[in-house]
């Protein structure tokens, strides 16, 4: 056996090659460009990844909500974001457009929603962006749906996610897939296969970057004043002021963008 490295291609442009390196996350230039395979295959997101995020998500109030649309081949995938990128609610349907239209309306509220824009999804997202719901368009072009993944690559590997332990949706994050073609990347489910809960998942945190951004501290237990560092043994008095954290419910988004 012998493995050849495409970086030693003289007949490949070096400028090419570093467009590719920039453009790409790190293990999937190691296999495309480099000649290392990957242990998942074509999986861009890494299977142990996936399965190191699944976790015990609380019932935390929802931040962001990030929604793919379908009527009948695929599902239209809800998902539901709270303040620490925790995967709280998550909802799965097939309806007619009238029926997935107020199911959206009612799920989302006034939580902030980034909504799948492309073909229907624009006369749907326009019609509730008109009843006042909290919501932004999100087409899916070749451009964009790239910047979508390689965020949603990036939360797997950085391990910010927390997801239910939802066979379907934790199928389709295995299943879901790359290949490489003269035009750049493609992420998209196997032929026959869903990639609806993938791309919900992607718009949530698309949308939790920009709502929350941040995740918010959590309180620390208070102490008794014998135990606090800041009393002195022999005085009654702080040697330095004692701060609280704060509410941070007060920077979760109000009614609006």
């Amino acid at each position: 056996s012998f493995r050849a490295s495409t970086l030693d291609n003289p007949y490949i442009p070096a400028e090419d090659i570093e467009e590719a390196r920039k453009e790409l996350p790190a293990e999937v230039f190691s296999q495309e460009f480099e000649g290392i395979p990957l242990d998942d295959g074509a999986n861009p997101f890494g299977l142990k990844k996936i399965e190191e995020s699944i976790g015990d998500v609380e019932d935390n109030p929802v931040v962001v909500w990030g929604v793919d649309l379908a009527r009948a081949q695929d599902f239209t995938v809800a998902v539901g974001m709270d303040a620490w990128q925790r995967v709280v609610q998550l909802e799965r349907w097939q309806a007619p457009w009238s029926v997935t239209k107020e199911r959206v309306q009612s799920l989302i509220g006034d939580t902030p929603a980034i909504v799948d824009a492309t073909g229907v999804g624009d006369a749907i997202v326009s019609d509730l962006q008109d009843r006042g719901n909290p919501i932004a368009g999100f087409i899916f072009t070749g451009p964009n749906k790239l910047r979508l993944m390689q965020r949603l690559i990036a939360a797997f590997q950085n391990k910010e996610l927390t997801l239910p332990d939802e066979p379907w949706l934790i199928n389709e994050l295995e299943s879901f897939e790359f290949t490489y073609t003269a035009n750049g990347v493609k992420y998209e489910a196997p032929r026959g296969l869903h990639d609806d809960g993938v791309m919900a998942l992607g718009l949530a945190l698309h949308g939790w970057d920009r709502v929350q951004g941040v995740r918010p501290e959590k309180l620390s237990p208070l102490q008794a004043v014998g135990d606090d560092p800041y009393f002195g043994e022999d005085s009654d008095s702080l040697k330095s002021p004692n701060q609280a954290t704060g509410d941070f419910s007060q920077q979760l988004p109000a009614g609006s963008w």
